[in-house]
């Protein structure tokens, strides 16, 4: 369990940054679609 203020800001800046470099839900999709078709 984190209960320190710095730390929970830590964890929070790091979450952010990790989902701004997430794929939308479509984008998702589409990327896994192109990989399938290329395995055909």
């Amino acid at each position: 369990m984190v209960s320190g203020q710095a730390d929970i800001a830590a964890i929070l800046a790091a979450w952010e940054n990790l989902r701004g470099e997430t794929l939308s839900h479509w984008q998702s999709v589409d990327l896994i679609r192109e990989v399938a078709e290329s395995w055909n």
